[in-house]
């Protein structure tokens, strides 16, 4: 009897069940999941800008060959923490809500 009602009021169910994840994951939501994956995205920009920076820098025209090497060294490890970042965070999967 309480299988036949679950079935019959499942749309229910799901929606009260839901309702705490929707308000975590949403676009507009800015409880802890959201700040990290905003913070996430902006981390990944600015090292992925300051390993491209330091590239730069390594190949202009220095004379201290050990000053280049340490450059090349801090971007690659930067490009390694950058792949390593999510691209997406929580909030970024698209959910239907239903009537």
């Amino acid at each position: 009897m309480s299988f036949a009602f679950c079935l019959w009021q499942n749309h229910v169910l799901l929606n009260i069940l839901n309702r705490p994840l929707h308000k975590t994951t949403t676009s507009h939501a800015t409880g802890p999941l959201e700040q990290t994956a905003k913070f996430q995205t902006r981390l990944k920009g600015s090292l992925d800008q300051l390993a491209k920076s330091l590239d730069l820098l390594a190949k202009s025209d220095s004379t201290n060959a050990a000053v280049d090497r340490s450059l090349q060294t801090s971007a690659a490890q930067l490009r390694t923490t950058v792949g390593a970042i999510p691209t997406k965070g929580p909030g970024s999967v698209s959910r239907s809500r239903s009537a």
